[in-house]
């Protein structure tokens, strides 16, 4: 698709609503239509533009998990997914900001509208930029549809059984709208967990072909190669199995910091590597069950934050007496601080990460995505999950492995038993350069200062 910052492009996987109220020419042609403008579904980046009236409107999707940046050139604003296309269009490379480094290796966040690049914004997902003439910038926050407070009341009694039978049609549109477009079979980026599981059966009982490329450790703690075998036993799948042993990020470093504009994690030289391995043409899918942990393993914190949104001071009388002080807490949150205290509930934690690895794999000529940060999906289940996970003694993941059951009954019997720790695959040793501070996980103690050091070697200022 077209990236040209002067040009109109669409990126990723944008799902267009039936109503209609997601045109971004619209919005750009009809002022009126502005108020009523709502969140297509999917995982994208989107631009469009009017050079009668010298308007640019652009849109980032909720999950975070694609950029956008923009850049005023002292005539007009340039808007692009990559900050690389950007500087070719102006003729020169941007300096990395060492403050914004900085933030990110001690919180493992950028703030919004913040980018590592000077000169350049990263539009805050979930929002509609208008860029007028004269350097001239509007915003506008695009609501989040949430479900009716009446019916979530409703399913307050349900059994996990039955707010899975409700889920099914979400779950299985996510990842079906995800490799609509795909030119072959879906790849998926397989491991024996519930998550990737999960997106595998949805998509298999829904008529897609699928290929896993399973990621092996074969004698390590982190090996799945029994249960994702059985799995794709189940469904008739073919599986290729990678085996990963012996690698570390040591051995791909390079690699990763090539192409990324953004620090990647440390183990995504695993998905670098698998989208390699995929036969055809640029244009390829790989699926990724990223969003999975937070959307499915919904804590006290976030759950009480979903359920205030919604129902305000009656919240602590739907829950137990042992969660009142957190939900006391998340509505007190909600008052103060509006929506956008949710806002980061929408998102997986590694957001910045994920966002990073999407741009190292379009490098490859391959689509990364994720249905799990598909917001439509991210909202529905959190929200019975949260319910879930205040009303339940069994959890942890219940939800989704009722979810994964009505699928192909048994299967939660198969997959996701254990959760597998990589760092012995994707650990970096300790390195703390003066002048950044103390990291956010010991994992990430190397990925700033190399990611510096990559950057400078290639001639990137830094200041």
């Amino acid at each position: 698709m077209n990236s040209d910052p002067e040009q109109s492009f669409e990126e990723g996987w944008p799902v267009r609503r039936a109503d209609g109220l997601d045109d971004l020419d619209r919005f750009l042609e009809e002022p009126e239509f502005r108020t009523s403008f709502r969140l297509p579904g999917g995982q994208f980046a989107v631009s469009r533009r009017d050079d009668s009236k010298g308007l640019c409107a652009a849109l980032r999707d909720p999950s975070a998990s694609m950029p956008l940046h923009a850049h005023f050139d002292g005539r007009n604003w340039l808007v692009a997914p990559r900050v690389g296309a950007l500087e070719q269009r102006v003729g020169r490379k941007f300096p990395l900001k060492f403050s914004v480094l900085k933030q990110l290796h001690q919180t493992g966040r950028i703030h919004p509208d913040q980018s590592l690049y000077e000169e350049t914004i990263m539009l805050s997902p979930g929002v509609v930029y208008l860029f007028g003439p004269g350097r001239r910038v509007a915003r506008q926050e695009v609501p989040i549809e949430w479900p009716d407070p009446v019916g979530v009341e409703r399913d307050r009694w349900s059994s996990a059984n039955e707010m899975a039978f409700d889920l099914i049609d979400s779950i299985r549109s996510a990842v079906v709208d995800s490799v609509s477009e795909s030119p072959g079979p879906a790849v998926l980026q397989y491991s024996g967990g519930l998550d990737s599981n999960l997106i595998l059966h949805a998509g298999t009982r829904s008529g897609l072909s699928f290929k896993a490329i399973g990621m092996t450790f074969p004698g390590m703690e982190c090996d799945e190669s029994e249960p994702m075998a059985a799995s794709c036993e189940m469904l008739g799948v073919p599986l290729e199995q990678v085996d990963f042993r012996g690698l570390t990020y040591d051995d791909w470093r390079g690699e990763l910091f090539a192409n990324a504009e953004y620090v990647p994690f440390t183990t995504a030289f695993m998905a670098l590597d698998l989208a390699r391995r995929l036969d055809g043409e640029p244009g390829r899918v790989l699926l990724n069950g990223i969003g999975g942990d937070e959307i499915f393993a919904t804590g006290p914190d976030s759950a009480s934050a979903f359920l205030a949104r919604l129902f305000g001071w009656k919240t602590p009388l739907l829950i137990w007496e042992r969660h009142t002080k957190r939900t006391v807490k998340g509505v007190l949150r909600r008052s103060v601080s509006g929506l956008r205290a949710i806002d980061p509930y929408l998102r997986s934690g590694s957001a910045h990460f994920q966002l990073a690895l999407v741009q190292l794999l379009a490098s490859e000529g391959t689509d990364y995505r994720m249905p799990f940060c598909d917001w439509r999906v991210a909202v529905r289940v959190r929200v019975l999950n949260a319910l879930y996970s205040v009303a339940a003694v069994d959890t942890q993941r219940s939800l989704q492995r009722a979810i994964l059951d009505n699928f192909s009954p048994g299967a939660s019997k198969i997959v996701g038993l254990t959760k597998p720790n990589f760092d012995a695959v994707g650990a970096a040793p300790e390195n703390e350069p003066d002048g950044l501070g103390p990291s956010m996980f010991p994992r990430f103690h190397r990925l700033v200062p190399d990611f510096i050091a990559a950057k400078s070697k290639r001639g990137r200022v830094i200041r």
